[in-house]
Order: structure tokens, then sequence, then C-alpha cells
């Protein structure tokens, strides 16, 4: 065996200096090899473990990273740069607080390090501290007044409070003093876009394509306006930017098998695998019975919540799941192709006219059904589900209970909670003042058995519900579904644009209030505009009910 090479501390740091240039010249395997190299004579050496470690960090190799960082941390304590390069690494491993730790100690030693405040600022904006996070953006411009990123940054924190209008200034102040700022063109798109402005946003996007022709956050957020506006056969295309921009929450499988890119399936076999949230997995989940119908076979892996539903309602479909990093198949099917869900709609629903109509595709279970059936009597019997669990959409998409007042009042019905979660303050609040009595099943829990809560929705003769879960369980069941919806903010192009109805559920009814004020979240009040007409015409429901 060779031995490895000696070098003296001259040589030493001749190499780690020619090892810095190609690093920033962007040659980083010959920098690594030459980091490594010192690393075999010196293991101590500061330096080549610090820029070994942001080689790291730069290819996403993250965990190497940290170790590299962690055994360098005892020189790099007083060092301001090491510590920002380490605070980044651990953002970009999701460990948030350990990485604030790193920042803060950073402008303990230097308090107006720029790289250290900005970085806070943007970790501030992931934690939704976004007081905290504007006033760091502050202290960035303070420094360098004309940086965009900067500006950007508190432009996102108001963005996310619901300022849209103050964030609307601020992205356009930052694209003055930058007019190449892909990064505030794209969040521009996305404040227009979230007013409705589906048109001006686009321009914005287009803008930052031009500036950026790869940029995986300006590709989706153009396929979602052209999904929004019913372009699906444009909008599909570029979906798949999704694996990028959100590659923590949408995580795109290694090959083999390939992705499947609209073959002939005779003879084949494919695997499918969802993505995102439940919701997203039951609205695309209307494509499976018809693609399985053009393979050999199709396997179908899902979270364990699914599993029951998926494989009652899919016959012939192989699912499965993922539990402790294991799956629940005795083997791993081997397949031709493979598919993410979503992905799907690019060959099953390239128009509008490619939805077929249909009686529900999930089939609960019988039994439980005639239980819950037998357990609400007599109708009519309305679920209710006012508030969404994403944090992001919460304040949007959600409606105070107690603005229901005038749906709950309507004689005659007997409502059943649907909304998963502890509701009883807000149940009780609304028996004290209102004087009605709302349903709640303790039999049943959506956040764990997804099964039941199928088989009491099915049960029901109408659900009135807010953007979530709910309502995909009820449209794919096929049980009468009326979506309230504000016209503006919400972002969701599966509802898409102006429309009353739904192309993936035929038993869905959409009530869009109008937003009256979209600069203060707390102010959208949308659905004071709708919910009278929800309540004329439940009354009517009940009313024809009544005569029977």
């Amino acid at each position: 065996m060779k031995k490895a090479t000696q070098h003296s501390p001259t040589q030493i740091a001749a190499l780690i200096a020619e090892a810095v240039r190609n690093h920033q010249n962007g040659a980083l395997a010959m920098a690594e090899v030459q980091y490594r190299q010192a690393l075999a004579s010196e293991p101590s050496n500061y330096a080549a473990l610090h820029m070994l470690a942001v080689i790291g960090y730069q290819t996403n190799q993250f965990e190497e990273s940290i170790k590299l960082f962690r055994q360098a941390e005892s020189q790099g304590a007083n060092d301001p740069s090491f510590l920002v390069n380490y605070g980044a690494t651990l953002k970009s491993a999701r460990r948030f607080e350990e990485a604030l730790e790193k920042y803060d100690r950073a402008l303990a030693i230097k308090p107006d390090n720029f790289e250290a405040l900005y970085n806070k600022a943007q970790l501030l904006n992931e934690l939704k501290r976004y007081d905290e996070a504007i006033e760091v953006s502050k202290q960035c411009m303070a420094i360098r007044p004309d940086d965009s990123d900067a500006i950007t940054s508190y432009g996102i924190a108001l963005k996310n409070m619901g300022r849209w209008i103050e964030a609307l200034d601020r992205f356009d102040e930052a694209i003055t003093v930058n007019p190449e700022s892909v990064f505030a063109h794209i969040c521009m798109g996305e404040v227009l876009r979230s007013h409705g402005w589906l048109n001006a946003g686009d321009l914005f996007y287009k803008r930052a394509l031009d500036l950026d022709p790869r940029n995986p956050v300006a590709r989706t957020h153009r396929a979602v306006n052209a999904l929004m506006h019913g372009r699906l056969e444009d909008g599909w295309k570029e979906y798949d930017g999704r694996f990028w921009y959100l590659e923590e929450r949408v995580p795109r499988r290694p090959v083999p098998p390939v992705y499947w890119g609209g073959e002939d399936l005779t003879g084949k076999s494919l695997l499918i695998w969802t993505e995102q949230g439940i919701g997203d997995a039951i609205i695309y989940s209307s494509m499976i019975l018809e693609i399985a119908a053009r393979a050999r076979a199709v396997y179908l892996e899902c979270e364990p919540r699914l599993v029951p539903i998926f494989s009652r309602s899919f016959p012939g479909v192989q699912v499965f799941t993922l539990r402790d990093g294991a799956r629940s198949a005795p083997e791993v099917p081997i397949a031709d192709y493979q598919s993410a869900i979503g992905s799907l709609g690019r060959f099953m629903r390239p128009t509008l006219d490619s939805f077929p109509r249909h009686n529900g595709y999930l089939v609960p279970d019988k039994n439980k059904v005639a239980e819950f059936k037998r357990r609400y009597a007599p109708g009519p019997v309305v679920g209710i589900s006012w508030r969404s669990s994403k944090q992001a959409a919460a304040l949007v998409k959600s409606v105070p209970l107690l603005e229901w007042a005038p749906i709950l009042r309507v004689p005659g019905i007997k409502f059943v909670n649907l909304q998963y979660g502890d509701n009883s303050a807000e149940i009780e609040e609304v028996k004290r003042k209102l004087g009605v009595e709302i349903i709640e099943d303790s039999s049943v829990n959506a956040l764990k058995d997804m099964d039941g809560f199928l088989a009491q929705v099915a049960a029901l003769d109408l659900v009135v519900s807010v953007s979530n879960t709910t309502v995909h369980v009820a449209g794919a069941t096929n049980v009468p579904v009326w979506l309230a919806l504000p016209n503006k903010g919400l972002g969701l192009w599966y509802w898409f644009q102006r429309r009353a109805d739904s192309p993936w559920y035929p038993s869905m009814r959409i009530f869009r209030g109008q937003v009256e004020n979209l600069n203060i979240l707390g102010d959208l009040a949308w659905w004071s505009n709708i919910v009278g007409r929800i309540a004329s015409d439940l009354d009517d429901l009940a009313s024809r009910k009544r005569m029977k």
C-alpha cells in the first residue's frame, strides 16, 4: 500500500491556497481532493476542515458537512464567517434552532455582520417569527440600503403576515435597485397571484425565467398560474418544477425505474407514489383506475392512513406504504416505470374536457356507513368544517365557527362536526351564544383513522366546508359538498378561477366570497359575502326534505 504523502507546513499552506482558488472557480472536485490531502498531513487544519465543510454544504451533503464543522468548531468559535457558514448548513438540514444559535454567536462577535443578519432574517421567516424577521431585515438595510435581497426578505415577512400591499412596495423597491433580481421578481409575481391578478403575476414569472431560464420556483409558479386559468396542457408541462422548488415536502424519487412520460403501458408495470398532503393524494387518486386499465400492473405507495381506503377502492392495484423506512409490502415492487401521482395529470387530464363524470371513486366501509346513518338519523344531516391546518393558508382559508351563525341557525338541520383536532371551545361557544347543538362524534379521529372519517362523511346528506381534506373526502365519495372559498389570496389551482363547480368532483358547488381588504389577513372577512347565500340554499334544502 502506498503511503500517503506528508507535506510540510509551507506545502500545506500552498496546497490550501490552490484549493481555495479552485474552489472559488467552481472546480469543487479538485478543491475537495486538495483539502483532503492537506488534512491527511494535518488532520486538525482549520482552513481545510472549514472549506471542506463548505463544499459539503454546496453539494447538499449536509450531515457530512455538519460533522466537519463540529471538528473545526473550537477553532472557529470566534470566526463570524465560520459561524455563518455553519448556520447555513444547519438551516439547509432544517435544524433551525441550532442554525439560529450560530447566527446569534456570529452577531455577538460582529453585530453589523451583514451575512449573519441576512441569513437570520431568512431563518426567522422560516420559523414564522415575522415581526423579528422584519426588524432584522431593517438592520440589513441599514448596512446595505440598496441590497435587493435584504429588501426582498423584508417583503417576504410582510407577505407572510398578510400585509400584501406593503410587501408589493418592498418587492417593487428591490426590483428598482436591482432589475435583474430573480428573487424579487418571483416574490412580486406571487403576491400579484395572491390578489387574483394572475396575468400581472405571470409577467414577473416570465421575467424571472428570462433572467434564469431553469429557475424551479418561477417555473412552478408559472405552471400553477396556467393550471388555475384552465390551460392544463401548458401548466402540466412545467408542474414538475415542484420537485426542486418544494424538495423538502415533495422529494423526487431516484431512478430506476425511469419516469413515465406517457409511453404505452400495455404489458408494462407502473409504480405511483403520493405526494404533498392527504387532500392532494385524494384528488389525484381519481386517475388511478384509469391508469390501471392501461397497464399490466400498478403499484401505489401512500401513507398508512390511506392504505385501507385505496386497497378497497382500487381492486387489482397493489397498495403499500413506508413505515419507519421499510415498506409494508413483503417486497418492493419492481416496475417498468414510476410516476408521482400529481404528474399523472399531464397525460390523463390534458384539458378540462378530459375530466370524466363519476359517482365517487373512493369506496367507504359499508358497515361503518350504515352505523353512522343509524346513529345520526333522522336527517337532514350536514357535516361542517371551518378551518385549515396548513399554517401558510390557514388565515386565508379558515372561517371562525361563530361567523357561521346564519348557517347554523337554519331550522331542521342536524349539524355534525367534521373539523379535525380539538374544537370543543368553539363548539361550546356556539352552543352558549347561538343555542345550537353540533354533534361531536368521539368515535372518529380523522387525523388517525381516515377510513372511519370516510365512512362518516359518506353517511351524511351534505358537507359544507372551507378548503381542506374534508371537501376532498366528500367529493371523492360523491357526497354533495358546498365549498366556501375566498375569490383571492388562496392560490389552490385545482379549484380554478370563477367556477361554481369542480371538474374533479361532480357533487361539488363552490361559493366564492368576495375579498374586500387583501392587505390585512385578519380583515379579509370574505365569508360575509356568502354565509347568507349558503344559509338560504340550505334552508331550501331542508324545506324540501321536510316536505317529503
